[in-house]
């Protein structure tokens, strides 16, 4: 249900509408606002124990405009955000001259649909409606964890409960609602032991706070803390198997993702259209998992559900990647124009399809297998295709079933390569990651571990 929207609201798009009559070039514009509520407690340690030394509660509300223009051979688009003690026509001016010098093919401004905006739930309404409930629950999680984490000593953390809204008009009368959440948990801790001098920094952040699993999330802190001047580096290789989990899969699949949009056609970098195989079929290693991907915005409380498209589209389902095949291109209003297919409105969160393998099995499938506990910071080239990290922490196994505590060295792998020969776990990992000022939101449900058997150097000692 939309909220009637607030006054300053109004007052912008009745100046909006007016300066349509009055600009020539003028031909439509976008308006947003955006309300946010955040409780927010910092901790730190105290005889032991975590207590809260600052607790905050944020509330703000924010515009955002966007226009667009026409001189007769070129379109142009200009963005700025608008405050509430500002000189609305004097932005409205402003945002115009950014438009009127940015130059792009014309295209035709995306029109309501016929068909309804399907019913979605987009948030974590628990957050939403009763956020002390969820805090106090959240606080009990962390007491229990850190309870269980021995010979560490928890220096400090904060936890994030956020709520927000985002209501958007269009000139051509699109009107859009969406209520949305996320919570953000960091922990700082160290080794319980004389002179120490090294602190590990995690943090988890979810849409929802049934995501989080915050107990595993402390538990693997105080392991990765404890094994630190323990480790050694991994050996250099030109070839080895590594299994991972499903934060990494979920960063594979979203590269792989965005090859299949139709922007990237028009800009005329590396694409992937309909009917294009991704691994061949017939080379495989024996036990290969197929690769299926399916879009769904409809999942409840996911951070890429939505009822439409950032365009405005009304939001669809489908299977993109059936067994390595592109079964449909993304194709959204602007540049389907440009390049004469039919938008169609495909989003939504990575359903990626599981197999038969347990944890146990995959980590016995090959010879000296690296488990990838963390990655540094997984880069994704998603123009190459290629990706490479250092190793944060890993565990190394050898074939008489120990292993070995590793760390440093720059890992190396190839996508293409990487799903070719892959195997995936039976059980299922979840990453609700909600989007920030550095990364894209990112909904994944699929394999919590895959066995990459292809496609990965180390460069070590």
């Amino acid at each position: 249900m939309h909220p009637n929207p607030s006054d300053f609201f109004q007052s912008c798009v009745t100046l909006l509408k007016q300066s349509e009559q009055e600009i020539p070039e003028f031909i439509g514009w976008e308006l947003i606002e955006t309300t946010r509520n955040s409780i927010q407690h910092l901790y730190q340690n105290n005889n032991g124990k975590l207590s809260a030394h600052q607790k905050r509660t944020v509330e703000a509300i924010s515009y955002h405009l966007e226009v667009f223009t026409n001189n007769g051979e070129t379109m142009g688009t200009g963005s700025l955000n608008i405050q509430v003690f500002h000189d609305i026509k004097h932005r409205i001016n402003i945002v115009m001259e950014m438009a009127k010098n940015s130059h792009n093919p014309s295209w035709n401004l995306l029109e309501p649909p016929v068909e309804p905006y399907p019913e979605v739930i987009t948030a974590d309404f628990e957050i939403v409606n009763n956020v002390n409930s969820v805090l106090n629950k959240l606080e009990g999680e962390i007491e229990d964890a850190i309870s269980e984490s021995k010979n560490v000593i928890v220096n400090s953390a904060e936890l994030f409960l956020n709520s927000n809204s985002i209501q958007r008009y269009t000139n051509t009368g699109i009107k859009t609602y969406k209520v949305g959440s996320n919570v953000y948990f960091e922990i700082a801790m160290e080794a319980d032991q004389e002179n120490n001098t090294q602190e590990v920094l995690n943090i988890k952040t979810s849409l929802s706070a049934n995501d989080l699993n915050l107990k595993d999330f402390i538990l693997k802190t105080a392991q990765e803390t404890l094994a630190l001047g323990h480790t050694s580096e991994p050996k250099t290789s030109e070839d080895v198997n590594i299994l991972v989990n499903e934060d990494v899969i979920a960063d594979l699949c979203l590269a792989l993702q965005s090859q299949i949009s139709c922007v990237r056609e028009y800009h005329r970098l590396p694409y992937l259209q309909a009917g294009q195989q991704i691994y061949d079929l017939k080379n495989r290693k024996k036990g290969s998992s197929p690769l299926n991907i399916t879009l769904d915005p409809f999942l409840p409380a996911m951070t890429d559900s939505s009822a439409y498209t950032r365009e405005g589209l009304v939001a669809k389902k489908a299977q993109i990647i059936n067994d390595g095949k592109v079964m449909f291109q993304l194709i959204n209003n602007r540049f389907g124009q440009y390049l004469k297919k039919e938008p169609n409105g495909i989003t939504g969160n990575m359903l990626v399809d599981t197999d038969a393998y347990s944890y146990e099995d995959l980590k016995t499938k090959e010879e000296n297998i690296i488990e990838i506990i963390k990655f540094s910071s997984l880069l994704v080239n998603s123009q190459k295709m290629t990706w490479s990290s250092e190793i944060k922490l890993a565990k190394q196994y050898h074939s008489d079933g120990t292993y070995t505590m590793i760390k440093g060295g720059v890992m190396s792998g190839n996508v293409w390569d990487n799903f070719a020969d892959a195997m995936f776990s039976s059980n299922t990992g979840i990453v609700n990651f909600p989007p920030n000022s550095y990364n894209d939101a990112k909904g994944y449900v699929g394999p919590a571990w895959m066995l990459i058997r292809k496609g990965v150097s180390v460069v070590g000692v």
